[in-house]
């Protein structure tokens, strides 16, 4: 996008502002944690900076492995803000207590993450053996995660990743 997308404006607040309050408004978690390199003060959350800078998604998922190991975290992106509290809330609690890591079939992302060995061996391989492949679905299919049946609504997973989609979004919807 050219841009840090976590700073981009949505009516009087950032996307990582609004983010934070959707993932607030579960009432599910203890702890947000922020994985990036440029904390934002305005939200009170943590804030993780990557291990290994410029790795994308996966990197920040080796940061989690790091700081969080043999525990689950909710991975939520910053630039998928039509994400509703509700499908964050049916996914925790539909595979809370399971020791895997879940994903809807068709996206990645909101991703349920189990950080066991397995989980923390391929993540670790990615980024200090094999760095030919940091994706994210290779990552999903080397650990085995399981997907589970989308919502019929599936614009909650739209992901803003040009200009022109967050423009899009900002005139689609009225946060001032």
């Amino acid at each position: 996008m050219g841009q840090d997308k976590a700073l981009l404006r949505i009516g009087k607040s950032t996307l990582l502002d609004f983010v934070h309050h959707k993932l607030e408004a579960t009432q599910l978690f203890d702890e947000i944690v922020v994985c990036r390199n440029q904390q934002n003060q305005s939200v009170a959350i943590t804030f993780l900076p990557d291990i290994q800078p410029g790795l994308g998604p996966v990197g920040a998922l080796y940061t989690l492995s790091v700081h969080y190991p043999n525990q689950h975290v909710l991975v939520v992106p910053v630039d998928m803000p039509l994400l509703q509290p509700v499908l964050i809330k049916e996914l925790c609690e539909t595979v809370l207590g399971l020791r895997s890591t879940y994903h809807y079939e068709g996206y990645h992302f909101p991703l349920f993450l189990h950080l066991d060995e397995t989980t923390n061996f391929y993540l670790s391989k990615r980024l200090n053996l094999d760095t030919s492949d940091l994706s994210v679905a290779s990552l999903l299919r080397d650990i085995g995660a399981r997907q589970l049946a989308p919502p019929k609504d599936k614009s909650q997973f739209a992901n803003l990743n040009k200009l022109e989609e967050w423009e899009s979004f900002n005139r689609d919807n009225d946060f001032a």
